[in-house]
């Protein structure tokens, strides 16, 4: 089953070529690598002022962060939505010293398994969700 990609860029920013081919294949790998399947992922690319107001509204953080996730249901495959501020993606990418393609698909990998139930709130938790980044990205988030 083929899952139903979609991506919106609301951001005014410019997205990478090689970032819009590679979202699939990524998808794929996440499915490879967690041996859980997607039905749905729509990934929206938006504003500084759009992922504040969205942190605010639902994990009630007023402030800006790279990457959202919402689930549209618990069931399996899963579907849902993922927000990253390309504007934050920019930045950390220049602090982390690695290129804004290599960011992008990090943060796509990393909301994507905020949407399979991975999370990093404890260490062994964080250790997991690091691993399976890893996995699907072949680098670690630091890798230029």
């Amino acid at each position: 089953m083929a899952v139903d990609f979609s991506l919106q860029n609301i951001s005014g920013g410019r997205v990478p070529a090689s970032f819009k081919l590679n979202a699939r294949r990524i998808l794929k790998r996440i499915a490879k690598v967690t041996r859980k399947k997607f039905s749905t992922v729509s990934l929206v690319l938006v504003k500084t002022q759009t992922i504040r107001q969205l942190n605010a509204v639902y994990r009630h953080r007023p402030k800006v962060t790279d990457v959202l996730s919402f689930t549209y249901k618990q069931s399996q495959p899963m579907a849902g939505e993922i927000f990253i501020c390309l504007a934050q993606a920019k930045r950390q990418a220049k602090a982390f010293g690695t290129n804004f393609n290599n960011e992008l698909e990090f943060l796509f990998v990393h909301g994507c398994l905020h949407l399979l139930g991975y999370d990093h709130i404890k260490s062994r938790d964080r250790t997991v969700m690091e691993t399976m980044e890893y996995r699907v990205l072949g680098r670690g988030r630091l890798a230029k």
